[in-house]
């Protein structure tokens, strides 16, 4: 019953642990889909920020671009090439750019016919690239990202304007913005960078043209910087292939990068915001961790709570239980204490009710069986006295019947053979006929005679009165086998011990009439006695090896003859339990056993 209270208790804490449990879950999924939704708000923050400035910086090309032509539909820009502008005019106009590094104009062969700075000589090693060519070819603007000689120096930024003439371009005007140098001016707004936060502008193959994390002033323009390759180039030149805007983590441990993109429209490069995974996601893990803090925490106090609880619940129900284990024992004094006012209260009081009636019960079940026991003993030593007085009686009468046969019919026998001698005696010679018939006549009252005082010792052997059950028995089976030629074996375990007398005489009936049917019934060669005392009875048993018979068993059996009759009727006179064994030619088993009485 205790380990059945101990399971409730358990299932009690597992049920409620479980079902805070579920509901952590539930709420835990949720905080973890706000959780999600902070991360993908965070991701889209960055990612809108490198489009920006993508937009932005596409924006920039496009004014410069139209600075560039502006420039170029100047008077004195148009007559550069024909050897008629003024030097001062084009650098009057000159101050109208702001953006570029090195504005030249070339003719339609290439040839530079005017630059400012004079020194610069980006523009005269672009005047081959394929930008200028296709300015002149088109007769548009063109613009590209091209590579200068200097291994050093990242690409530039070309725009090339042709000059119309009547008869088709005339030349161009080729402008170069160096990312190095521009990030001070409005063609690359980059939003201030931090010791793990940085935007960058890199090509498709990873190299960074310019980025926040070194923003470093350079003297002048056309100083170049040394070309580096962006830490996170492989899902860089990933996001370059689609061409799309996108985010995505590289790296591992501390140095795993937050990376977003976003293509430029005009030039093939892309803005690049990175940022330290840890730190840009720093309020979704910290909320992360608290909830994984506030859940194990929650989820202790939860199960102790409950178990504290279901100990409260239990509690009672292990005193019922202690009460329900005292009751098989018959302990009813002891009151089942439970002052609880709900469900188990009142199966505690029903209980108690139940009790106290069960102990009114049993006391009064007490006192009738005690009364009940006095009224058997009364009935018992009744019975006693009256089989007292009918073994004294049938005892009673076969002695009367022995002492009749001694002193009548024994003695009128013993006369008669007297008589017979005597006439044997008084014929004269030669009276052999008649003398065989007096002799026949003596032997046949010699036998009965024999069979007369057989009987009266049948009727009362004086042994059983002197000596007891034992010797009485012993005598009486050792003559009556030795008339069958049966041998007999007789055996004693236990220490004897003297019964009542009229339980001894019946006793001694009983095994004196199994004897008897050994030795009349049987045809056995061995024919077997055994007594034993027990400490609580006594058991007594005749076998034999004879012709045996057939038992019918069950209440419905025949009774068999007047001899197994009487040896039943005596064993039910004194309270003896009789068992018959036999079976066709394998002899018979009478058992008697009886219990000693005080």
């Amino acid at each position: 019953m205790r380990f059945m209270v101990t399971r409730l208790r358990h299932q009690v804490t597992l049920g409620v642990a479980v079902g805070f449990a579920v509901i952590s879950t539930l709420f835990g999924l949720l905080i973890l889909n706000v959780i999600g939704q902070s991360t993908e708000a965070t991701a889209a923050e960055r990612l809108k920020l490198a489009q920006t400035t993508a937009a932005s910086i596409d924006a920039s090309i496009s004014h410069a671009l139209a600075q560039l032509v502006e420039f170029a539909g100047l008077e004195a820009v148009r007559q550069a090439t024909s050897g008629r502008a003024r030097a001062d005019a084009l650098d009057q106009a000159y101050r109208l750019l702001g953006t570029y590094d090195e504005v030249a104009v070339l003719d339609a062969r290439g040839r530079q016919v005017w630059a400012h700075p004079a020194s610069g000589r980006a523009a005269a090693s672009l005047r081959n690239q394929p930008v200028v060519r296709t300015a002149l070819d088109s007769g548009a603007p063109s613009v590209a990202l091209v590579e200068l000689a200097a291994v050093e120096h990242p690409p530039v930024v070309a725009v090339a304007v042709p000059l119309a003439s009547g008869g088709g371009p005339a030349g161009v005007v080729l402008g170069t913005i160096h990312f190095a140098h521009g990030w001070r001016a409005p063609l690359v707004p980059l939003p201030p960078g931090s010791a793990t936060f940085a935007t960058a502008v890199v090509d498709g193959r990873g190299r960074i043209l310019v980025t926040t994390s070194a923003q470093q002033a350079m003297d002048g323009p056309g100083q170049a910087e040394p070309v580096t390759v962006d830490p996170h180039a492989p899902i860089i030149r990933t996001m370059f292939e689609t061409q799309r805007p996108g985010v995505g983590a590289h790296g591992e441990g501390a140095e795993e990068h937050l990376v977003a993109f976003a293509p430029l429209g005009r030039l093939p490069i892309g803005v690049v915001v990175e940022e330290r995974q840890d730190l840009a996601l720093a309020v979704p893990n910290r909320l992360r961790r608290m909830l994984l803090l506030f859940g194990l925490v929650a989820l202790i106090a939860t199960s102790v709570a409950a178990w504290l609880h279901a100990r409260y619940v239990t509690r009672p129900l292990e005193h019922l239980a202690q009460a329900m284990r005292r009751i098989p024992a018959g302990a009813l004094d002891e009151p089942v204490l439970v002052s609880r006012r709900d469900e188990i209260g009142a199966v505690a009081r029903s209980f108690e009710t139940m009790r106290v009636q069960l102990a009114r019960a049993m006391t009064e079940r007490d006192r009738w069986e005690r009364e009940l026991e006095a009224r058997v003993r009364e009935r018992t030593d009744e019975v006693r006295r009256l089989l007292a007085k009918i073994i004294d009686a049938q005892e009673g009468e076969r002695h009367r019947l022995a002492r009749e046969l001694h002193d009548d019919t024994a003695q009128t026998v013993a006369t008669l053979l007297m008589h017979l001698a005597a006439l044997r005696g008084m014929l004269p010679p030669g009276q052999e006929a008649i003398a065989g018939v007096l002799d026949r006549m003596s032997a046949q009252g010699v036998r009965a005679l024999g069979e007369i005082r057989r009987v009266i010792a049948d009727l009362r052997p004086t042994a059983l009165d002197d000596l007891g059950l034992i010797p009485a028995l012993r005598e009486f089976a050792e003559a009556r086998l030795a008339t069958a030629s049966v041998d007999l074996s007789f055996q004693v375990r236990g220490e004897p011990r003297r019964l009542h007398r009229p339980v001894e005489a019946a006793l001694f009936r009983i095994l004196q009439e199994a004897v008897s049917n050994v030795a009349k019934h049987a045809a056995a060669r061995i024919g077997t006695v055994e007594i034993e005392f027990a400490p609580t009875r006594l058991v007594a048993t005749v076998r034999d090896d004879g012709r045996g018979f057939e038992v019918c068993p069950g209440p419905d059996r025949p009774r068999g003859g007047v001899g197994l009759e009487g040896m039943r009727e005596r064993a039910d006179l004194i309270h003896a339990r009789l068992e018959i064994a036999s079976r066709p030619g394998a002899g018979t088993s009478i058992r008697v056993e009886i219990p000693y009485e005080e």
